[in-house]
């Protein structure tokens, strides 16, 4: 029972069922429905945000890995071991997230696996476009023969220079993002003031129908113009 609900409350569609929970709580609690409607959405988006958020957070830790853990199999190799013993070492000594997939690829090295096995295993695990492309070069190398200490070097070092590039393109559109912040901030920032100083003012605002959709329609297209600013300053390549 208890892992059945695990389940479900793990599921990619679990957020719609926290939203509908939301909605009908807040809509026996007196909310009007209209803004119990959009408290329905803005749970599901919240859990949405948080989950993506932890997604990029270990992305990014991964990024950064892989380029200093390519070298130390490189090293490991220079060393004396072969390819298996070294990625055996190296895994031994990596924290997590890459450290996690190591193991499970050394894992299956105890088990007999074939290293083409085992390295097409780790590419679909990490999901990593730098892991995808030092696994089929390494992949290659098996193939048709070569230099693999010279390749995993040169490959550690392409990576490396990939995330410099990419951390002075962040610093370059940190300008963008900050604009994208404070403009998506400045309405309900606004609303919020005006709502302390002259609740008046606001008041048809939240208690006729028009100014509800008006509300809500704002609040969309803020979203809609923080979502423009947000993937016009960040590039992907």
């Amino acid at each position: 029972m208890k892992d059945s609900l695990r389940k479900i409350l793990k599921h990619k569609y679990a957020p719609l069922l926290y939203g509908a929970m939301a909605f009908a709580l807040f809509h026996i609690l007196g909310v009007q429905i209209i803004f119990a409607f959009f408290l329905g959405i803005a749970v599901p988006a919240f859990i949405l945000i948080v989950k993506r958020y932890g997604e990029i957070k270990k992305h990014k830790r991964l990024t950064d890995q892989i380029p200093e853990t390519v070298r130390a199999i490189a090293n490991a190799m220079k060393a004396g071991y072969s390819f298996e013993q070294a990625l055996t070492f190296v895994a031994r000594e990596s924290a997590d997230p890459i450290g996690e997939h190591l193991n499970e690829t050394v894992r299956e090295l105890d088990y007999n696996f074939s290293t083409e096995e085992i390295l097409t295993n780790l590419k679909r695990r990490a999901a990593h476009s730098d892991m995808n492309l030092i696994v089929d070069g390494i992949l290659m190398q098996y193939r048709i023969g070569g230099n693999l200490i010279e390749m995993l070097g040169n490959m550690a070092d392409m990576t490396n220079d990939r995330i410099k590039l990419q951390n002075d393109l962040k610093a370059f559109t940190a300008q963008g993002r900050f604009s994208g912040i404070l403009v998506s901030l400045l309405f309900p920032l606004s609303l919020f003031m005006f709502s302390m100083i002259s609740p008046d003012y606001v008041a048809p605002m939240y208690h006729t129908l028009p100014g509800q959709f008006l509300l809500i329609f704002a609040i969309i297209l803020e979203i809609i113009g923080f979502r423009l600013i947000w993937k016009i300053t960040h590039i992907k390549f």
